[in-house]
């Protein structure tokens, strides 16, 4: 069993049916009598199972592309904290959380997957409404390491800024910038647009002389 925390570690988990099917075959090649059905445990293996290693638990993992993976490897994660340790060091930051600051880019879709709710025990249909729009926008914001967040920049599908216009951006967190691209994506001029109209405003007011650190994987 420690291999399957191993490869579920390494990205590579087994599904509840994979896992049954793996110790089928390992069963086969060791030549060992059992009752299995067509060679493959069943629930009652999985639950004897479970209770010898409560550490094995089904779990839904998320889904993470292989070059994320690969900049995952503990020994790279390592060499980049004591990286920005040293970067954070020399330029004076460790005391200055407020001058620490991280921007990711996000997705928000107007038709959200529906969550787990309660319904009667073996109803058939079990759906929840949701909307049939297939748009979203993006969204791109930046938050320090003290918790304070900058005006967010907002990406709408759109070839104007008519396109703007649609949305409620009245309801929006004050000072948020709207813009307007072909596919709602980030793009090279977005960046800069969102650099210049967002990030730079927001840092005016500090020291001449203070350096500010920010974080973003474009």
């Amino acid at each position: 069993m420690d291999k399957v925390i191993d490869a579920a570690a390494a990205g590579l988990p087994l599904t509840k049916r994979q896992l049954l099917v793996r110790v089928g075959i390992l069963v086969k090649k060791l030549g060992l009598k059992t009752q299995f059905k067509k060679g493959i445990p069943g629930d009652d293996y999985r639950r004897a199972l479970k209770s010898r290693r409560p550490d094995l638990m089904i779990r839904k993992p998320e889904g993470c592309a292989t070059n994320r993976m690969r900049g995952m490897n503990p020994v790279v994660v390592d060499h980049y904290f004591q990286d920005l340790d040293a970067l954070i060091t020399s330029l004076d930051l460790a005391a200055k959380p407020e001058r620490i600051r991280n921007a990711d880019e996000t997705g928000l879709q107007f038709s959200p997957e529906p969550d787990r709710a309660n319904g009667k025990k073996g109803m058939r249909g079990f759906v929840a409404r949701t909307s049939n729009s297939r748009e979203s926008i993006t969204t791109l914001v930046c938050v320090n390491a003290a918790g304070t967040a900058m005006p967010p920049l907002c990406v709408v599908k759109g070839k104007t800024m008519h396109s703007v216009q649609s949305f409620a951006t009245q309801d929006a967190p004050q000072g948020t910038v709207w813009t307007y691209q072909p596919n709602a994506w980030m793009g090279e001029a977005l960046g800069i647009e969102w650099f210049r109209e967002v990030f730079l405003k927001n840092c005016r007011g500090a020291p001449t002389t203070s350096y500010s650190r920010l974080t973003w994987e474009p």
